[in-house]
Protein backbone atom coordinates (compact mmCIF):
# COMPACT_ATOMS: atom_id res chain seq x y z
CA UNK A 1 0.00 0.00 0.00
CA UNK A 2 2.69 2.65 1.15
CA UNK A 3 4.48 1.31 -2.31
CA UNK A 4 0.98 2.55 -4.35
CA UNK A 5 1.18 5.56 -2.61
CA UNK A 6 4.16 6.57 -3.50
CA UNK A 7 3.72 5.74 -6.96
CA UNK A 8 0.66 7.97 -6.87
CA UNK A 9 2.46 10.48 -5.54
CA UNK A 10 5.52 10.77 -7.92
CA UNK A 11 3.14 10.47 -10.66
CA UNK A 12 0.78 13.27 -9.38
CA UNK A 13 4.05 15.44 -9.02
CA UNK A 14 5.03 14.77 -12.71
CA UNK A 15 2.09 15.56 -13.82
CA UNK A 16 2.52 19.21 -12.34
CA UNK A 17 5.80 19.31 -13.22
CA UNK A 18 4.33 19.22 -17.35
CA UNK A 19 1.63 21.47 -16.54
CA UNK A 20 3.79 24.08 -14.86
CA UNK A 21 6.27 23.99 -18.02
CA UNK A 22 3.37 24.18 -19.77
CA UNK A 23 2.20 27.24 -18.06
CA UNK A 24 5.69 28.97 -18.17
CA UNK A 25 5.46 29.13 -22.21
CA UNK A 26 2.39 29.97 -22.50
CA UNK A 27 3.21 33.25 -20.16
CA UNK A 28 6.55 33.67 -22.22
CA UNK A 29 4.66 33.66 -25.33
CA UNK A 30 2.06 36.04 -24.36
CA UNK A 31 5.08 38.31 -23.26
CA UNK A 32 6.90 38.33 -26.56
CA UNK A 33 3.69 38.99 -28.49
CA UNK A 34 3.07 41.72 -26.35
CA UNK A 35 6.59 42.87 -26.72
CA UNK A 36 6.12 42.42 -30.61
CA UNK A 37 2.90 45.13 -30.53
CA UNK A 38 5.14 47.02 -28.29
CA UNK A 39 7.60 46.91 -31.06
CA UNK A 40 4.95 47.63 -34.06
CA UNK A 41 4.05 50.92 -32.08
CA UNK A 42 7.25 52.00 -30.74
CA UNK A 43 10.20 49.85 -31.83
CA UNK A 44 12.95 51.50 -29.44
CA UNK A 45 10.05 50.20 -26.49
CA UNK A 46 9.13 46.87 -28.06
CA UNK A 47 13.07 46.18 -27.80
CA UNK A 48 13.41 47.18 -24.14
CA UNK A 49 10.66 45.35 -23.24
CA UNK A 50 11.56 42.23 -24.19
CA UNK A 51 14.97 42.73 -22.67
CA UNK A 52 13.74 44.06 -19.76
CA UNK A 53 11.75 40.68 -19.92
CA UNK A 54 14.48 38.92 -20.01
CA UNK A 55 12.99 37.56 -24.01
CA UNK A 56 15.64 38.98 -25.66
CA UNK A 57 19.49 39.26 -24.79
CA UNK A 58 20.98 42.73 -25.24
CA UNK A 59 23.43 41.30 -28.06
CA UNK A 60 23.66 43.38 -30.83
CA UNK A 61 23.37 39.67 -32.39
CA UNK A 62 20.21 38.48 -30.74
CA UNK A 63 18.56 41.78 -31.56
CA UNK A 64 19.20 41.38 -35.25
CA UNK A 65 17.97 37.84 -34.96
CA UNK A 66 15.30 39.49 -33.36
CA UNK A 67 14.55 41.76 -36.54
CA UNK A 68 15.90 39.20 -39.19
CA UNK A 69 13.01 36.82 -37.94
CA UNK A 70 10.70 39.66 -38.27
CA UNK A 71 7.64 37.14 -36.55
CA UNK A 72 4.65 39.61 -36.75
CA UNK A 73 6.69 42.65 -36.90
CA UNK A 74 6.04 45.82 -39.00
CA UNK A 75 8.33 45.94 -41.93
CA UNK A 76 8.21 49.74 -41.43
CA UNK A 77 8.86 49.73 -37.80
CA UNK A 78 12.13 47.33 -38.55
CA UNK A 79 13.05 50.24 -40.94
CA UNK A 80 13.10 52.35 -38.29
Amino acid sequence: QRLKDEIAEVTNEIENLGSTEERKNMQRNKQVAMGRKKFNMDPKKGIQFLIENDLLKTTCEDIAQFLYKGEGLNKTAIGD
